[in-house]
C-alpha cells in the first residue's frame, strides 16, 4: 500500500469537507441554522452510498455520485479495502484499475472537483442569500455584464496635486467616463432624478431646502435618491416600521456633511445603508459613478463608516490594528510597509 495515496484520501477529503461547511454556512444567515441544518444534510448524504456502491452500477452513476464527498469517501474506502483484501493494496500501479466499476484514482479527482465546486456555490450563496448584513445580489448577477464591467477607481481631488496637467486631464476624462450611467441600468433612472434636483425642480416646493447653486452641482459626489428601510413588526399583524422614510439629498465633495436629527430619526440607518451594512427597502444612491444596488464593492473602495461602538481587539497591538485594516481594505503593500515606529 501506497502511503503516500492514503495520506492524499484523507487530506482532500478533509479539504472537501471544510469547503462543504462554507457552502452550508453560506447559505444560511443565521449561524445555530446553518451548523444544525450542516449536520444533518452531512450525515444523511452518506446514506445514498447504499444505492450505488452494488456491482451492478455503472462507472458514470458512481462518479456522479462522488458530488456528495461522504459517498465518494465511502466508495474509494470500499475499493481501498477490496484491493487490500487480495493483498495488493493500493498503489501506483492500481490506482486507475477499474474495480467493480470504479477506480480509487476516480476519488481522488472527485475529492479536487468537490472542493472547487463547493467553494464555488459558497461564494455564490454568500452574494445571493439575504443576511442581517450586507446587500445581497440578484440569483442570475453572474450573468449580468453590468457585474463583469471594469470600472475606474475612486480617485480624491486631493490627489489632483500630485500630477501633472496633462495626467490630471486623463484623471477627470477617467472619472467623467465612469459616472456616465449604462444603458438600461438603475443609474440611468438616478441620474435623471438628480438632475431634477439639482435644476430645483424637486425642492422648490418645499421652503425648509435650499437648491444648490450652479457652481455647486456638480461637486454632488453622493447622491441619495427616495432612500427608504423598513424592519418589520413584532406583531405581524401591524404595519412595518419605517425607519428611513424617502430620504433625498446631496453631498458635496469638499464640504463636511452633518446628519442631524432626534433619537431614532433614522441617522445610524442610513449610514448604514449607503456602506452596505443593511439592504435598502426602496430608493438607490450614486456615490462617485457607482450605484448602491449594483457597485457595492467598488463603493467600499472609498468609503467607510466609523461606528459608534469600539472596534478595537484587545488580543491585536497598535500595528497589528493597521495591518488587519489596510488589508480589509485591499491595501496589500501599504500592510507590509507598516513597521513598529
Amino acid at each position: 500500500m501506497s502511503t503516500s495515496i492514503i495520506l492524499l484520501f484523507f487530506w482532500l477529503y478533509g479539504l472537501s469537507i471544510f469547503a462543504f461547511c462554507f457552502m452550508v454556512s453560506a447559505a444560511f444567515s443565521r449561524a445555530r441554522v446553518a451548523s444544525t441544518v450542516g449536520a444533518v444534510i452531512f450525515l444523511l448524504s452518506f446514506f445514498p452510498f447504499y444505492a450505488v456502491s452494488g456491482d451492478d452500477v455503472s462507472s458514470g452513476n458512481k462518479g456522479a455520485a462522488c458530488l456528495s464527498t461522504n459517498i465518494c469517501f465511502a466508495l474509494g474506502a470500499a475499493t481501498a479495502i477490496k484491493f487490500e483484501s487480495a493483498q495488493q493494496g493500493i498503489t501506483n500501479a492500481n490506482v486507475n484499475t477499474e474495480l467493480n466499476n470504479f477506480r480509487f484514482g476516480t476519488t481522488i479527482g472527485m475529492f479536487i472537483f468537490d472542493l472547487f465546486f463547493y467553494m464555488l456555490l459558497a461564494l455564490y450563496f454568500e452574494r445571493v442569500v439575504p443576511s442581517t448584513y450586507g446587500i445581497s445580489l440578484k440569483w442570475n448577477f453572474c450573468c449580468r455584464p453590468s457585474y463583469w464591467r471594469k470600472s475606474c477607481k475612486y480617485v480624491p481631488a486631493a490627489m489632483y496635486y500630485q500630477y501633472s496637467d496633462d495626467d490630471a486631464d486623463v484623471i477627470h476624462r477617467c472619472i467623467r467616463s465612469c459616472n456616465k450611467p449604462a444603458a438600461g441600468s438603475d443609474a440611468v433612472e438616478l441620474s435623471a432624478a438628480a438632475s431634477d434636483v439639482q435644476k430645483g425642480e424637486n425642492m422648490s416646493s418645499n421652503p425648509n431646502i435650499e437648491p444648490p447653486n450652479a457652481d455647486l452641482a456638480p461637486l454632488a459626489k453622493v447622491k441619495v435618491r427616495g432612500l427608504r428601510k423598513e424592519f418589520p413588526n413584532l406583531n405581524p399583524a401591524a404595519p412595518p416600521i419605517v425607519a428611513v422614510n424617502n430620504v433625498s439629498l446631496d453631498m458635496y465633495e469638499g464640504q463636511i456633511f452633518a446628519l442631524l436629527g432626534h433619537n431614532g430619526a433614522g441617522k445610524t440607518t442610513t449610514i448604514n445603508i449607503l456602506t452596505g451594512m443593511y439592504p435598502s427597502s426602496g430608493g438607490n444612491a450614486d456615490i462617485y459613478g457607482h450605484s448602491l444596488q449594483t457597485d457595492l464593492s467598488e463603493i467600499r473602495q472609498s468609503l467607510g463608516v466609523c461606528p459608534q461602538h469600539n472596534i478595537l481587539f484587545d488580543l491585536l497591538t497598535v500595528r497589528e490594528h493597521l495591518v488587519l485594516f489596510a488589508m480589509l481594505k485591499g491595501e496589500l503593500s501599504l500592510a507590509g510597509s507598516i513597521d513598529d515606529g
